[in-house]
């Protein structure tokens, strides 16, 4: 049945694998978000409550979320990037989208669901208490049945006569998950990834979060300083593998015989042609996808392919 299956398009679906190949830590983190949010709270780690404060302490002498005093006029200008959050993403991806720049796309969706992932997994294997629980609690040992709190956006909804945002902390499935600060990655690989001419006002955006994010007693500054690391040590891994690959040559040399004979075994096994994997058209990172063996326009089949079609109608 396979055999039926014209050349073409086994070929168009081998040469757009990448792509797919690229799509799965986002899955991975939606399976690893869906499963731990539904572990049972005795097999969850426990919660730390003092690292954090201490921490910011011993640096500051004081606690960064206190520097400024509240007003309404704060937390409406800390809301406002909060509202953009969620769309950050589809913004980045559409306006790569749209500079034709396909092959970075795919890189921002793996980079992005990667870090998503890996912060899941930090949060669900460190929870760590955010600034509002020290507030309220001080250091205080916490459980899960803690219900999540909206800091000062509280306040805002009691200004408003409103519960939007007491609603969604209220029902957020990850209360002790300050560090790493997922508002502050995420805009920070956004402006990583970010091509244009505008790259001041969204430098701007970036530590205008961070700077809600601080306020509004939702992350330690701690917090925010190890979102955006994640961030940039993702990009790197990602975009600038020559890079990480550079770093680690020293300690990857001795292995180099044991790779080397691995490789000719699986040529053995299974056959040379099934051991590269085709670039993926409009590439543009040779770093990380090689060389393009395709045309802006369109890709042609191979010619030993266009032969033995032609020896068959023939």
């Amino acid at each position: 049945m396979f055999q039926l299956i014209p050349s073409h398009t086994k070929h168009f679906v081998w040469a757009n694998m990448p792509y797919v190949f690229q799509l799965i830590p986002l899955l991975v983190w939606y399976i690893m978000f869906t499963c731990l949010k539904k572990l049972p709270n005795e097999y969850k780690a426990p919660i730390d409550t003092e690292t954090l404060p201490a921490l910011e302490h011993l640096l500051f002498q004081s606690y960064p979320h206190r520097w400024l005093q509240p007003t309404i006029f704060l937390d409406f200008m800390a809301m406002i990037p909060y509202c953009l959050h969620p769309l950050l993403p589809f913004v980045i991806s559409t306006h790569l989208f749209f500079k034709f720049n396909f092959s970075k796309v795919f890189q921002f969706l793996w980079c992005f669901g990667l870090l998503n992932a890996l912060a899941v997994l930090f949060q669900f294997t460190y929870p760590t208490a955010p600034p509002w629980y020290f507030e309220i609690f001080g250091n205080a040992p916490a459980d899960y049945s803690v219900i999540g709190h909206p800091g000062r956006l509280g306040e805002l909804d009691k200004y408003l006569g409103v519960s939007v945002w007491t609603t969604i902390y209220q029902n957020n499935p990850v209360v002790f998950g300050a560090m790493p600060s997922l508002h502050a990655a995420w805009p920070f690989l956004c402006a990583l990834f970010y091509e244009g001419p505008f790259s001041f006002p969204v430098w701007v955006y970036v530590f205008w979060v961070w700077g809600a994010a601080i306020y509004l007693q939702h992350h330690f500054f701690l917090d925010v300083i190890a979102g955006g690391m994640a961030a940039t040590i993702l990009f790197v891994a990602c975009c600038r593998p020559s890079l990480v690959l550079s770093l680690f040559t020293p300690l990857l040399t001795p292995l180099s015989p044991l790779v080397s004979s691995a490789k000719q075994l699986s040529q053995k096994l299974l056959g040379k042609k099934y051991l590269s994997f085709p670039s993926p058209p409009y590439s543009d990172c040779p770093e990380l996808f090689g060389e393009q063996p395709w045309t802006v326009k369109g890709w042609s089949e191979p010619t030993e392919n266009k032969e033995k079609e032609s020896s068959q109608m023939v």
